[in-house]
């Protein structure tokens, strides 16, 4: 359900990232603000929100497979615009060419 108060047009999509997580020496797995590895390889996981009327579109003709919403997706992370939602939550609107490939 899209709470963010953002809906998307045209070829844009709306994720909300996962955050980055880590385990310390002892196994407990931690988020961290800081940068990490995967910040260095400028890749993230989210989920999709929301679409655009012509979102993973190519030509009239739909993608095959399309990422849809509640999906988990990988994307680069530094694409598109960061957004705080009306539901304080920090989202990422961008291109869907920006999606790289389906989480399944």
């Amino acid at each position: 359900m899209n709470e963010s108060g953002l809906q998307p047009v045209d070829y844009k999509v709306l994720v909300r990232q996962h955050e980055v997580e880590t385990a310390t020496d002892s196994g407990i797995i931690t988020s961290v603000g800081g940068q990490t590895e995967r910040e260095q390889w400028a890749e993230t996981k989210g989920t999709v929100i929301a679409v655009g009327g012509f979102a993973f579109m190519e030509k009239g003709v739909p993608w095959e497979p399309a990422p849809q919403i509640g999906d988990t997706v990988l994307m680069r992370q530094y694409a598109g615009y960061k957004y705080m939602g009306s539901d304080g939550i920090e989202y990422q609107l961008c291109n869907d060419k920006d999606i790289m490939a389906i989480c399944i």
